[in-house]
């Protein structure tokens, strides 16, 4: 669902992973492609530094995130 945000604003993996630098967590590109493809989690203190350089709040960030997901189709599983 971060990639959705990252993607709406015409940010680059890049672009992303400089901005969490810059903010003090040393995120590589691919630890982003990671997060973003759910390969790999985020800790409670990272979302801070997500929140950061979108310009959110912790709560602004998961209403956004649960209204994304909300409108994904869901997996039906057999």
């Amino acid at each position: 669902m971060l990639q959705a945000i990252r993607v709406s604003r015409g940010w680059s993996f890049g672009e992303v992973a400089r901005k969490l630098q810059s903010e003090g967590w040393q995120c590589s590109e691919e630890q982003l492609a990671q997060i973003e493809a759910q390969q790999a989690p985020i800790l409670d203190y990272e979302m801070l530094y997500f929140c950061k350089v979108l310009g959110m709040t912790r709560d602004e960030l998961f209403h956004h995130l649960k209204e994304l997901m909300s409108r994904r189709p869901r997996q039906k599983y057999i």
